[in-house]
């Protein structure tokens, strides 16, 4: 019996980044649109001002939240189930300094992952990261009220996150709790995320990683582990 054949070339993924400065180290045009393999679509289109007190500066359009460890993979744990992912930017505005070896960043938007805001309230996120030579601790909160006219609902999330080398070896961490409000219940969820990349030769890595996630802490036994070992280069 014989079937059909195929073979076709693909394309995964492509993006295109644009970077203008009509004002040379002050204002900033920047725009990554996702290109293929769907339609187009914008991931962030932003203008940034900086160059205010404190090394400030003030950004306003589409962009990624200030939340936890900016992680590439969007399926992890402490990326998916929080809701800050590279595919949920959102619309609003943002404003940042750097005092010394703090950084602080808080942005208020629409809270409804780039579309249009359902109600009057807005979605206030902010992270404060404390950054030395060889190790940075940061803390993260956001809070959402995504209530229409028919329910009403909202989520606090806050989070602990670290970083750090200790010769050849780096680690990783995060700590996210999560909670949600509506219709007379709460919910409470922790994620956690853990990682450790240990270079054995010159850019050759060997990485372990550990995500958790319990999605409903009064009920038992309904957590999720991953352990992930593997090799970088």
């Amino acid at each position: 019996r014989s079937s059909a054949a195929a073979n076709s070339f693909d394309i995964t993924e492509g993006n295109l980044y644009l970077r203008f400065e009509p004002i040379a180290k002050q204002l900033t045009v920047y725009i990554d649109e996702t290109v293929t393999p769907e339609a187009a679509l914008s991931r962030e289109a932003f203008v940034l001002w900086q160059g205010l007190p404190a090394s400030g500066y003030v950004k306003a359009g589409r962009f990624l939240l200030p939340y936890g460890l900016r992680l590439p993979d969007d399926t992890a744990f402490i990326r998916q189930e929080t809701g800050f992912t590279y595919a949920s930017p959102d619309l609003g505005v943002e404003a940042g300094f750097a005092l010394s070896s703090l950084e602080l960043a808080v942005a208020v938007t629409n809270g409804n992952s780039g579309g249009n805001d359902p109600n009057l309230a807005k979605q206030v996120t902010a992270q404060a990261t404390w950054v030395a030579s060889a190790w940075r601790l940061g803390a993260s909160f956001a809070w959402n009220d995504t209530s229409a006219t028919d329910f009403s609902f909202h989520t606090f999330t806050s989070g602990l996150s670290a970083g750090g080398r200790l010769g050849r070896l780096v680690l990783l961490g995060e700590l996210d709790w999560i909670r949600g409000v509506g219709g007379g219940d709460t919910y409470d969820q922790i994620a956690g995320y853990f990682e450790a990349d240990f270079e054995a030769f010159k850019g050759v890595y060997a990485r372990f990683m550990f995500e958790g996630f319990d999605p409903l802490l009064s009920l038992d036994e309904n957590e999720r582990d991953r352990f992930v070992l593997g090799a970088s280069w």
